[in-house]
């Protein structure tokens, strides 16, 4: 039996649509397990968490990872940046959106996330953000898609309502997965800005690490 040309066009139609579910469905299942596993790694490589606590990779029911141990979380001392309204911003790759506190996975689906770590406000101590790279694309600025395009020297902000927080980019580096030594806390104050590396894969982490200008902090 031979098919009609508008019957043709329906199955091309169908064809198509099916396929675009099954790329929907691979960009989703990449999505949820990039999140899994950075959070998972970065909690277990910086002594935050143990391996017998990480969740499996993907899990259709979704699930929270405890990254911060309740007899811990009382002595981290940071305040909350959600509370204060902080947003942070790289004004020459128009990068900019809000950074939240949070213990789960869930704190990336929503914003930056100040990992646990120094507050921006303190004198000293490494500020950690980790951001995802293609939850949401470009026009949008609260994503690190083009991280990567930071250069020495540029300025990050991190702006509040107790003030604004200025930070000059000193190194761009990509760094294995179990690279930990970029969460560990510093002397000096600094900002550390994490994500994942190639684009859309998390072989690998892509850090930009900037110091704080004093002389700048405005309230």
């Amino acid at each position: 039996m031979t098919r009609t040309d508008g019957e043709l066009q329906k199955l091309k139609k169908r064809f198509i649509a099916a396929t675009l579910v099954l790329l929907l469905g691979l960009i989703v299942f990449l999505f949820q397990t990039d999140i899994v596993i950075i959070g998972n790694q970065l909690a277990v490589e910086s002594g935050l968490s143990t391996a017998n606590t990480q969740v499996e990779v993907f899990r259709s029911t979704g699930g929270e990872i405890e990254f911060i141990p309740e007899e811990l979380e009382t002595s981290l001392q940071y305040p909350s940046l959600s509370e204060v309204q902080a947003v942070l911003k790289i004004p020459r790759i128009g990068i900019e959106g809000r950074i939240l506190e949070g213990k789960d996975e869930d704190t990336l689906n929503r914003g930056f996330w100040h990992y646990p770590s120094a507050s921006p406000f303190a004198p000293n101590g490494n500020v950690v953000v980790i951001g995802h790279r293609f939850l949401k694309l470009p026009p949008h600025k609260d994503t690190f898609y083009h991280l990567d395009w930071v250069k020495e020297g540029d300025e990050i902000t991190i702006q509040t309502e107790e003030g604004t927080i200025h930070y000059r980019v000193r190194t761009k580096q990509i760094v294995n997965v179990s690279d930990s030594y970029v969460l560990q806390q510093t002397l000096n104050s600094q900002l550390t800005l994490v994500t994942c590396h190639p684009l859309w894969t998390s072989d690998e982490r892509l850090v930009i690490i900037a110091d704080k200008v004093v002389e700048q902090y405005e309230e």
